[in-house]
């Protein structure tokens, strides 16, 4: 007797139900990233650093290097293996394999913005957190070359016991934030070279802060006052994996992001090559396993990139 296995057009139900459930997943990582693409294990990434100033040539040409930055990104390889038992394949009477692929589509599709947030949960310590340099990706006083001080871990008040900021609280720390990337220099030492990213901004939030957030970058009025200054000022991404600290500390984090500029931002996404998607239904594989194998299977790493298109806030108490 002839062995049993599901027609071409149920795996192909299958696949395209579950790459239909992924691509619709939605995702903020994607707004967060330079990508890049990679052939090798490890890539060698290198950028040079800022163009000098122009200066008078009052006594002819005087040429000038350029900073070398290099770091290597090495791919890390992930994958989800799931089993839809035979009896589901034969009997399907209940959408079970929906159900199955639902779950499936539901553990795959947020995975990149946990790790982009475990990354950033990380960014002020200097093992999991450091950047290309060496030192924490977010810090007090770090510096590269002649930059001076460059702060992008920042604090403030929020009046409510939660440390939940107010529409007002929070423009406020986006007016002192916005003021402080503005003054980043670059390792020449000069300022302003933020300026092109800072054109778009994006804030990478907790959930429950949502509505303040809402209110003061949507809202056309706050309080009966136009809202000049908040309106469009940037577009919040609320994740969440970012980790909730209302009860055990009293604070809220935020994370602003100058995006406006492609070429380095604060979080690089490379990948080795697209999401694999397998469905192993041959009669062999579908009598080995009693069911139908599906895996999935990717290679890329995020990496942190240029630490001034990124500051750290953190609302307390």
């Amino acid at each position: 007797m002839g062995a049993w296995y599901p027609t071409a057009t149920t795996v192909r139900g299958i696949r395209g139900d579950l790459e239909h459930r992924l691509n619709a997943f939605p995702q903020i990582w994607p707004n967060h990233v330079t990508r890049v693409g990679s052939t090798t294990k490890v890539e060698p990434f290198a950028w040079s650093g800022a163009v000098p100033k122009p200066r008078l040539m009052a006594d002819g040409r005087k040429i000038q290097g350029l900073g070398q930055f290099s770091f290597n990104i090495e791919n890390l390889e992930y994958e989800l293996s799931v089993l839809v038992d035979r009896v589901t394949l034969e009997d399907q009477q209940t959408s079970d394999v929906q159900r199955k692929l639902a779950q499936l589509s539901e553990a795959w599709g947020p995975f990149k913005d946990e790790i982009m947030v475990e990354m950033l949960e990380a960014g002020a310590g200097t093992t999991k957190g450091a950047a290309y340099d060496g030192a924490a990706f977010f810090g007090d006083s770090r510096t590269e070359g002649d930059s001076g001080t460059i702060d992008n871990n920042t604090t403030s008040v929020a009046a409510g016991d939660d440390a939940v900021p107010t529409s007002a609280e929070f423009l406020a720390a986006m007016n002192a934030i916005i003021s402080q990337m503005a003054q980043f220099g670059d390792d020449k030492g000069r300022k302003g070279t933020n300026m092109l990213a800072m054109s778009r901004l994006r804030v990478i939030a907790e959930v429950i802060m949502t509505r303040p957030l809402r209110e003061a970058l949507q809202s056309t009025l706050i309080a009966n006052t136009d809202n000049v200054f908040g309106r469009g000022l940037a577009e919040p991404d609320f994740n969440p994996y970012l980790t909730p600290d209302q009860v055990s500390t009293q604070t809220t984090t935020m994370y602003v992001h100058a995006v406006g500029a492609e070429d380095f931002r604060g979080i690089i996404y490379q990948e080795r090559g697209p999401l694999e998607i397998v469905t192993f239904d041959d009669p062999h594989w579908l009598d080995f396993n009693n069911g139908l194998l599906i895996t999935l299977r990717q290679r890329f790493a995020f990496a942190y990139g240029n630490f001034r298109r990124m500051v750290k806030h953190v609302f307390t108490t």
